[in-house]
């Protein structure tokens, strides 16, 4: 029997995942039945072995698959498409290489002003207005006013700060290429940022770094999504960057052990587990880095 997570329920979560299922064609299933909830301003780490499908769950998350079966729920939205108000960050940067380090990182600005700020080039109003809904939103209407309707001028002046912030504003004029893989990760946070999520998700986004630029890089993360109140979804292989950076943890096993796959998304049970991660308490971190090496040793 699989290990069904912990679901927290909360008044109008972030995000909602409801008895999710999806398999890539002629692929077996990666996920049958996910359900759980992460918060608002809650930070949740995703660990697994390779395979388990981390990387996919974020694909969902971000709108740019569609799940078998089942339903993601973004602001109590049924999730249907990429969502202006969610940042995605990948380990490979994703930035243009023709482009320069500002015009990388101002990149998303531009793209919202042409097809407007609900990604349809429709009128400034959240979508679930014009849907005839009533959502409860995160922020005020005027706040969402003011940034829907931001002006070029406005939008270079948030791409200098945020540049100015990440510490590449010295590099702004620089190609891609030129500049270095901590650089280059920081200019993709920068073009989230940027568009003032209020959700978050990062994909392995430090893997590559060194060390020391890793760390930066992360109190970085953490000390914005902090500050801003962001909901942040981040994906790593490592189980001590996942009790670093995890309010919650949630650990995806894969397949129940003996499900046998008839191609169908939801012939699989999927295995997969929720910790709360208590920072501050180096005896349950202790514990906790412990069960997560067992779980992911078991899985593999």
């Amino acid at each position: 029997m699989a290990s069904r997570a912990i679901l927290v329920t909360t008044m109008n979560p972030a995000i909602a995942v409801e008895s999710l299922s999806f398999a890539w064609p002629g692929s077996a299933p990666l996920f049958g039945g996910l359900s759980f909830e992460v918060a608002r301003g809650e930070s949740m780490a995703v660990v697994g072995a390779s395979g388990s499908g981390k990387s996919s769950l974020l694909a969902l998350l971000a709108g740019l698959e569609r799940p078998a079966a089942g339903r993601i729920l973004v602001d109590g939205e049924e999730l249907a498409r990429p969502r202006p108000g969610t940042g995605l960050v990948l380990q490979d940067h994703g930035l243009l290489p023709w482009a320069t380090i500002r015009d990388n990182v101002a990149l998303g600005a531009k793209v919202r002003r042409f097809y407007g700020p609900d990604g349809l080039h429709a009128p400034p109003a959240p979508l679930a207005q014009m849907k005839g809904k009533t959502p409860m939103p995160r922020k005020s209407p005027e706040k969402r006013a003011r940034r829907a309707a931001r002006t070029a001028p406005e939008d270079d002046r948030a791409v200098e700060a945020w540049l100015e912030r990440l510490g590449i504003d010295s590099i702004a004029g620089a190609w891609p290429s030129r500049v270095s893989g901590g650089q280059r990760q920081r200019a993709a946070i920068a073009r989230s940022l940027v568009l003032e999520p209020d959700i978050i998700l990062m994909d392995e986004p430090f893997a590559s770094l060194d060390e020391a630029t890793r760390e930066d890089l992360r109190a970085l993360t953490l000390e914005i999504r902090a500050e801003r109140g962001m909901t942040l979804v981040f994906v790593t292989h490592s189980i001590d960057e996942a009790l670093i950076v995890g309010d919650r943890i949630l650990l995806l096993e894969g397949r129940s052990a003996g499900t046998e796959s008839t191609g169908a998304a939801d012939a699989a049970e999927t295995r997969y587990r929720l910790f709360a991660n208590s920072p501050g308490d180096m005896a349950t971190r202790a514990g906790l880095k412990a069960a997560l090496r067992a779980a992911l040793g078991a899985a593999s």
